[in-house]
């Protein structure tokens, strides 16, 4: 029974973010969440008393992750004009690029420590193979939402139209 609430949740939650605007609702965004909480806590198997004590830490690296990218999306926007790295690298010169690599650089250190930091916090509630599971389970999710998100759109998990010929 909860597997299929879970499913319904999900596919409802995919289909509000599929809609053609820039991004979500807030609104939008909280049944995503829901979605996430669902997903993850059905495959770590969490019962209701880990699952209390897991969330709260889970939802605090979200946020630092998120304030992560946020930071680093601003100072390629104030410093080097661009909103997209995989789009607009092209637009920098040669010293633009080794600064916004140095950022980069300097934003995957931030993000593995970040990683290393709240997999010993996980593993204070959570078994070995749980606390290993996490990323994967995030992870997983993120591709579903996103894979749900293109297909909606007939394009493929990389934004290219599906079908016929190049």
């Amino acid at each position: 029974m909860k597997r299929v609430i879970f499913i319904a949740l999900f596919f409802t939650t995919v289909g509000l973010f599929a809609q053609d605007r820039r991004g979500p609702s807030p609104e939008e965004m909280e049944r995503i969440k829901a979605a996430k909480v669902a997903f993850v806590t059905e495959r770590l198997e969490l019962d209701s008393k880990t699952a209390q004590k897991f969330w709260p830490i889970f939802n605090e690296y979200e946020e630092a992750k998120e304030k992560l990218g946020k930071e680093f999306f601003e100072k390629m926007v104030d410093d080097f004009g661009i909103h997209s790295l995989s789009r607009e690298a092209e637009k920098l010169n040669d010293e633009q690029s080794e600064k916004l690599l140095a950022l980069l650089l300097d934003k995957q250190e931030q993000q593995l420590s970040l990683e290393k930091d709240y997999m010993a916090k996980f593993a204070k509630v959570l078994s070995p193979k749980q606390v290993l599971l996490v990323h994967r389970f995030d992870s997983d999710f993120r591709r579903k939402l996103m894979n749900r998100f293109w297909d909606d759109k007939g394009r493929d998990n990389r934004g290219n139209p599906r079908g016929g010929g190049q």
